[in-house]
């Protein structure tokens, strides 16, 4: 028997030991073994030692050939290759889900920084030059449409007109550049309270800051247009300008008759001693004691609004203002001839009544502050379109139900 120094015999072959199979998969089957041949086979080389012989090597089984397309045996697939349509249709729906998400709470923050989280009455606005190029600036504040509060935008409080006004004189407080406020009324009014909100806020800047507020009069400039004029150091009125209606209107619905020609019946229990706790009720018959009760209050909000007049129109005698107080509207020139305005004119003429109390540069930059969202312009929120189905029969309930209840305004009505 040999040993390793000697090597092989004349009569012996070498065949090699197969190396282990690797990790990522099985080595290739090894092919036919080749007929022995006469004469004493090989002993097996000590444990651990590898063969000291070399000898020709047995032919294997053929090998697939490579292209395109084919992994070698063993290996696995390349990432993208082979995958289920299913995982991709998962992946694909997961990261549309995620993209939705995330646009939404980007919207949402974008609301909220444009109109302030809420109760800190803060916004996001941005300075648009109007006219002028002087250092010295004057605030120009739009009053436009009904004048009320307490709408919603995505859940949280939106910038009512009260707000926007009040947002906007906070600012002029803080802003020493700002020499005079500008505000330019197109309304026909609104509601008592927002519109008495409007003229103490007016009245307290003014107050605390010695800057001179003017009121432009657009279009219409009516009723609780023109209670929140009164709160101005000036009034300017356009000649076609639509003003006055100084007074106050309730309007509710009654459908008590239709209710009775239908056989229905609002059932509505009060304490004996509350039997006008339903009182201006829609399905009720309205009484002498309840006209006298809503026609009280009425007086009484009547009274506010004469008291305003009063303060804002020193120049006219109690008797003339209730002579003009009959809830009739007045041109731009009926106004100035009655006393009602000071001035006829437009901006340009606004500028030169606030210079007249304070003196600021001739040309002053007049400026406005608008509340915007990081989206305004990339999803065209330009104003509300058109209501359409549910949405207009929402309003018309919205309507229905504001007139079913009794309510206050200091509002033109045409």
């Amino acid at each position: 028997m040999n040993d390793e120094k000697n090597g092989p015999g004349p009569d012996e072959e070498r065949y090699d030991i197969p190396s282990p199979e690797p990790e990522d998969g099985p080595a290739p089957e090894p092919g036919p073994t080749p007929p022995a041949e006469d004469g004493p086979r090989p002993a097996p080389p000590p444990p651990g030692q590898g063969p000291a012989f070399s000898g020709p090597r047995p032919p294997g089984p053929p090998r697939p050939p490579r292209g395109p397309g084919r992994t070698p045996p063993g290996r696995r697939p390349p990432p993208g290759k082979g995958s289920s349509p299913v995982v991709w249709i998962l992946v694909i729906l997961g990261l549309f889900v995620l993209a939705v998400s995330i646009l939404f709470n980007v919207v949402l923050l974008g609301v909220i920084v444009a109109q302030g989280f809420p109760g800190t009455g803060a916004g996001n606005m941005i300075e648009k030059r109007v006219q002028g190029k002087a250092s010295d600036k004057v605030l120009l504040i739009n009053v436009s449409g009904v004048i009320s509060s307490g709408q919603t935008v995505l859940f949280l409080p939106s910038g009512d007109l009260v707000q926007h006004v009040k947002q906007r004189l906070r600012v002029a407080e803080r802003n020493k550049a700002i020499k005079a406020v500008i505000l330019k009324v197109d309304s026909p009014g609104g509601t008592v309270t927002a519109s008495d909100e409007i003229f103490k806020a007016v009245e307290a800047f003014r107050e605390k800051t010695g800057k001179p507020v003017i009121s432009l009069m657009d279009s219409v400039a009516a009723s609780g247009g023109y209670y929140v004029s009164m709160a101005c150091d000036r009034v300017v009125a356009h000649r076609a300008t639509l003003t006055g209606s100084i007074g106050v209107i309730m309007q509710f619905l009654n459908y008590k008759g239709l209710f009775e020609e239908h056989g229905l019946k609002w059932i509505t229990i009060t304490p004996e001693n509350a039997d006008l706790k339903d009182i201006g009720a829609a399905d009720q018959e309205f009484t002498e004691k309840d006209r006298q009760v809503m026609q009280s209050m009425v007086e009484d909000m009547y009274d506010l609004f004469l008291d305003r007049v009063k303060a804002g129109r020193p120049n006219l005698s109690e008797s003339e203002i209730l002579r003009l107080a009959d809830g009739r509207p007045y041109t731009g020139q009926q106004a100035l001839d009655n006393g009602l305005v000071d001035v006829l004119g437009d901006l340009d003429t606004a500028l030169q009544e606030a210079r007249k109390i304070k003196p600021f540069a001739e040309d002053a930059t007049v400026v406005e502050y608008r509340t915007i969202t990081p989206f305004s312009g990339l999803f065209g929120m330009t104003g509300p379109s058109p209501p359409g189905g549910r949405e207009a029969l929402g309003r018309l309930a919205e309507g229905l139900q504001e007139r079913t209840v009794p309510r206050f305004y200091y509002l033109y009505q045409r």
